[in-house]
């Protein structure tokens, strides 16, 4: 992922149980792919801050995007895995070639 995007990549798996909830309302300072692996995660997204939240359910094989500043909530309807993937704005060091010789 780290080559596909030009920036460091960081991968955190949670396994949460029926009934967690996060930290409540927040932001994360990265931009995050979120791939929901088991179970179910129900998410609050603030996309406009002078809006009500929006409500998105993921399931198996779900991806979510958050952009870096979105505020979020998230609560665990059910036992639940899911990995996510901070895409930082530090960039990928490239490979360069070094001369012959």
């Amino acid at each position: 992922m780290e080559h596909a995007v030009g920036r460091r990549v960081a991968c955190a798996a949670y396994c949460s149980g029926a009934g967690d909830a996060s930290l409540g309302p927040h932001y994360d300072d990265w931009d995050g792919v979120i791939v929901q692996m088991r179970g179910e995660k129900e998410w609050r997204v603030w996309r406009d801050p002078e809006s009500g939240p929006d409500r998105i359910v993921t399931q198996p094989g779900d991806v979510l995007i958050l952009r870096r500043g979105v505020v979020h909530d998230v609560s665990t309807p059910e036992s639940s895995l899911h990995l996510a993937f901070a895409v930082t704005n530090h960039r990928y060091p490239t490979m360069t070639p070094t001369p012959a010789g």
